[in-house]
């Protein structure tokens, strides 16, 4: 199953709630076996300029943000 994960913000660092609930939202649907993209706001508000960690993303297959 391919699922297009949608998000007001990327969930990285996982600073609050809604970046922990996104980040194990993924992960348990990657455990069940679906193939996960992330498309995400990278908004001035929730702006992550480093670069994240392939540690913390590599259950993802795609990750675009605008």
């Amino acid at each position: 199953m391919k699922i297009l994960q949608l998000c007001k913000k990327l969930p990285y660092p996982t600073k609050d709630g809604e970046s922990l609930a996104i980040k194990h939202l993924s992960l348990a649907l990657k455990d069940a076996g679906a193939d996960i993209s992330l498309l995400a706001m990278n908004t001035k508000r929730h702006e992550v300029k480093e670069a994240i960690p392939d540690k913390q993303t590599q259950h993802y297959s795609k990750i675009d943000s605008c």
